[in-house]
């Protein structure tokens, strides 16, 4: 079996193609967006190369941290009413 066919078994599942799509635009947004928020911390936010080390190394961790938390609480809470909750709250973060 071709490695190939597994990724286009994934193109059978439902809903991964504008997931993948998704993804794709958010981290194509991410990657025009990044290097700003540097020039923005020192010329800006009058940061010390410190200060913006730590708050960028902050950004990093807290995304991890809550990206691990999301996915043990979307893990724990199956069903129809965990995925109403899913997405309550994660509209409310948009």
């Amino acid at each position: 079996m071709l490695k190939t066919s597994r990724f286009f078994d994934l193109l059978r599942i439902p809903g991964f193609k504008p997931l993948a799509a998704a993804t794709l635009m958010l981290g194509v947004a991410m990657s025009f967006t990044a290097p700003y928020l540097s020039l923005f911390g020192v010329e800006r936010a009058a940061m010390t190369p410190f200060k913006l080390g730590v708050f960028m190394t902050l950004i990093a961790t807290s995304g991890v941290l809550a990206s691990t938390l999301a996915g043990r609480w979307s893990d724990a809470s199956g069903g129809a009413g965990g995925r109403r909750a899913r997405l309550s709250v994660s509209m409310r973060g948009a």
